[in-house]
């Protein structure tokens, strides 16, 4: 049978791509090695006071995942101090790294 779709051929569907899975691994312990004894919080660390544009970045390609609930147990969001205080420190970090001198965001690791 021609153009039609021939049975058994292909990935089954949710099979991750095996070169993409390989990529990733090799990514993320590429970053754990740069990070010396800290390893890939290390490297992040780094990566955030270097190249703070890029961090951001990818910190925004990560947060919605990870805020994300599902129907069956929804957010509970918890108004602390404790938490204002977390809030107005990262602020205040943020602040720092976008009132740097110009150039600090040049990409040299």
């Amino acid at each position: 049978m021609r153009g039609g779709k021939r049975e058994g051929a292909g990935r089954k569907p949710g099979t991750p791509n095996k070169i993409t899975m390989q990529l990733k691994e090799a990514i993320l312990e590429a970053a754990h090695q740069a990070g010396g004894p800290d390893g890939m919080v290390g490297y992040l660390r780094k990566q955030a006071t270097d190249n703070s544009a890029s961090f951001m970045a990818l910190l925004g390609k990560i947060l919605p995942h990870q805020i994300a609930g599902d129907r069956d147990n929804p957010i509970q969001l918890e108004h602390t101090i404790e938490s204002e205080r977390a809030f107005a420190s990262l602020v205040s970090a943020l602040e720092g790294v976008a009132n740097s001198p110009a150039g600090d965001d040049n990409g040299d690791s």
